[in-house]
């Protein structure tokens, strides 16, 4: 499993697959694009299976920026539901929940301890 930022195209080919594997794509969340950091783009964080493509439809990040970014909107999301406090703030911080465990349990199995060295 790897994390990335992956264009509209490439969500609709692979949201299917990385669902099946305990992965997301993580759409209505807009992120920005690393080329175009001003611009809002319609490309999406997504934790998929396998290995990263050489395509240009995919920017591998690190988890912890995913992470770092999904947990940002969750707590936006939070704010706007103590404003607003209506059904539709809650179901997309329950989908934010599951989409960062999906990422804190990823993490914990492609993490391994190093291994000791022996003299």
């Amino acid at each position: 499993m790897y994390t990335a930022l992956i264009c509209p195209c490439y969500a609709d080919g692979i949201e299917q697959e990385a669902k099946r594997h305990g992965g997301f794509v993580a759409r209505g969340l807009m992120a920005h694009h690393p080329a175009q950091p001003d611009a809002t783009s319609n490309w999406v964080f997504a934790l998929l299976p396998g290995e990263p493509p050489e395509a240009g439809e995919v920017i591998p990040l690190a988890a912890d920026d995913v992470i770092r970014s999904l947990e940002a909107e969750r707590e936006r999301y939070q704010v706007m539901a103590r404003q607003h406090p209506d059904t539709l703030w809650q179901e997309a911080i329950r989908a934010l929940d599951e989409m960062l465990d999906r990422l804190y349990r990823n993490q914990t199995h492609t993490h391994q301890p190093p291994v000791a060295q022996t003299a």
